[in-house]
Order: structure tokens, then sequence, then C-alpha cells
């Protein structure tokens, strides 16, 4: 198994991972800009808190498709890193399995003739 490779696709998730945390924090932040805007609109009914407030829905709106995507770069990474662990334990599986042949010392009944 290749080390190298396993530390990258690891890397991979951990960064997928580390990129959906900043952007859900940041998700956050936009709910309580929402909630203020909100708030602000109901006060005053103003264009100029209108369009914040749409301008933030507008945002959370974006932001969400964003959310999607990295979740799938999130699983794309887990996936590719388990594909990548399998195969390895199959191929190690088969070469486990392989039966040897008179070269490596097993001996056919043909072999004592």
């Amino acid at each position: 198994m290749d080390v190298l490779e396993v530390n990258r696709l690891g890397r991979l998730v951990q960064l997928a991972l580390e990129r959906l945390r900043s952007a859900n924090d940041f998700g956050d932040r936009l709910e309580r800009w929402l909630l203020v805007a909100r708030r602000r609109l109901a006060v005053d009914q103003s264009e100029d808190n209108r369009r914040r407030l749409n301008d933030l829905e507008l945002l959370q709106v974006q932001h969400n498709g964003h959310l999607r995507n990295l979740l799938l770069d999130v699983a794309t990474a887990q996936v590719r890193l388990q594909q990548y662990l399998v195969m390895n334990v199959v191929q190690q599986l088969n070469h486990e399995m392989e039966v040897p042949t008179e070269d490596e010392g097993y001996e056919t009944s043909n072999s004592h003739q």
C-alpha cells in the first residue's frame, strides 16, 4: 500500500472537512445577520432595509448551494480514500491466496514422475 497516496487522500478528506466547517461558521453568522435585518425591516419598512434583507436572502441561497457542493466534495474525498484502501486490501488478499508455482516450491503430481 502506498502510504503517500493514503496520506494524500486523507489530507483531501481533512481539507474538505475544514472547508465545510468554515462555510458552516459563515452560515451561522449569516443567520444572525438575517435575523437582525428582519428585525430592522419590522421596525422600519425603508427601501434600504428591504434591499439589505433581499441581499442577505440571496446570499443565503448562494451559500446553501456552496454548502451542498462542499458536502459533495467531502463525500467524494471519503469515497476515493475508501476505494483506495479497499483496492489495496483486495490486492493483498489476492496475493496471499495465490497458489505457489512449482518454481516457488510447490510440487505438482507430475513433478514426482
